[in-house]
Parts: C-alpha cells; structure tokens; sequence
C-alpha cells in the first residue's frame, strides 16, 4: 500500500512515538482500503489530512497529535492522560492538540469528550505536573474531591531555592513527594535529599511521601494520609482521619 493508503496509528502509533498507549493487541493500522488479516486490526477512513502523517524510523505514522486523538476511542482515560501528559513533558504544545481535536470533533468521533476533559484539566492548571506518577496523584485528588494542592511548589530559605515540591498546600506548610527520597541514584544525591528533608523540617514544612505502589494499591490510605496532615496542620481534630 502506498503513502496515500495506509499509515500506523492508534496503539501501534503510540508505541512508535514512545507514548503510553498500552500495548495493542495486533498492528493497527489506518486504511482506505479493505484489508482482512488476522495479524492486523484496521481502521478504515476515506480520507485524512496529510499533515496527520508522518514518518518515524522508516514507518509511516499517525503524528502525535493525531495518536492522542485516535486513542482517545480505544484507550481508558487514564492511559489516555498517561500519553497526553509524556507529551507535552516533550515539548508537544497543548494548544497543537486542542487544534487538532477541534478539528475533527465535529465528525463526532468517539473519545473525543474524554480527550477535552483533559485538556481542560490541563490549561486550568497553574503549574504543569513533571511525571505520569504527579498526574495520577493528582488524578486521585480530583477523584476524591479533596483540596487540590500546589503543583511544583518552590521553597525558598534565606533568599535561595531549597527545594521544588511536587505539591504542597503552601498555606499549611504540608509538602508531597512520589517517590521522594526512597529512590537515589548515589551518595551524593542521598545526601541532598536528606539534606533537604531537613531544612525543610526546621522551616516548619510537614513532608508525606507516597510511592508508586501505594497509589495505586492503597488510594484510600493516601487519602487518609492527606486528610490527616491537613486536619492536623489546620488544628481541628484527626481522629476521624487516623490511617491505620
């Protein structure tokens, strides 16, 4: 098939872009043409911009913003915002996607409500989240209609930058790490880290920490956790939010 004829796209598409897209069961592919073969799952269209396409590594390709929208009808919402967000931390402009959603929403193509919602989300932020890890602690936040923190909330001591918090509730001096201080490459940056922890401490900062595990397998304990350290920091009782 020719240039005109076929491209890779969807989840194929994005594991060529090195996006988050799970892993497709089969080559998908977009085709004007009929094709039937058990190795492949095709998505027929008559017709595409040619500016949808690209070329990566020799293979024809749906561009990334055009991946973003068709996994939009065939992804959940939360791989979607994995693959929007390892966008945009490359540089991908928000803006490039909303143009490209906008014109093709009116085709009325499925995901499409899904993919705006995280735009939205996204331009309504003060300060962009760093990692799939941020966004899904954020995610959880959202979903338990908590208060939402401060993202990348820089600390300042004596005039210098201490520390960039992946969120805080600046207000109440409470400071959240994903997986902060757990993890260190050498010595050096061990040191630092603890170094940090505790010019935080003494500045009056209270610090939880959360891994990756326990946000996906204990919500409920980060929630309590939170609550916890809000009610505490604010002076109102805790009990009811004690993590067991």
């Amino acid at each position: 098939m020719g240039r005109e004829e076929a491209f890779a796209s969807h989840r194929t598409g994005a594991e060529i872009h090195g996006l988050p897209g799970a892993a497709p069961p089969l080559v998908e592919i977009t085709t004007q043409r009929s094709v039937r073969s058990a190795d492949v799952l095709v998505h027929r269209r008559a017709t595409w911009p040619a500016a949808d396409v690209t070329i990566v590594g020799g293979i024809q390709v749906s561009t990334i913003p055009r991946t973003l929208l068709d996994l939009a009808s065939v992804v959940s919402p939360g791989t979607l915002a994995r693959a929007l967000d390892t966008a945009l931390h490359r540089g991908m402009a928000l803006d490039t996607v909303s143009r490209r959603l906008e014109a093709t929403a009116v085709q009325g193509r499925n995901g499409t409500t899904n993919l705006r919602r995280l735009i939205e989300e996204r331009v309504n932020e003060g300060s962009p989240v760093e990692s799939p890890l941020e966004r899904d602690f954020l995610t959880l936040i959202r979903e338990r209609n908590m208060s939402e923190p401060v993202a990348q909330h820089p600390v300042f001591i004596d005039g210098h930058l201490v520390a960039r918090l992946d969120f805080a509730y600046p207000e109440l001096k409470i400071g959240i790490e994903l997986d902060g201080y757990a993890f260190h490459s050498d010595r050096a940056s061990f040191e630092r880290d603890r170094r940090r922890l505790t010019e935080l401490t003494n500045e009056g900062w209270h610090m939880l920490v959360f891994t990756r595990p326990q946000l996906r397998d204990h919500p409920a304990w980060v929630e309590r956790a939170v609550l916890k350290a809000r009610a505490r920091a604010a002076g109102q009782p805790s009990q009811a939010f004690s993590v067991p």
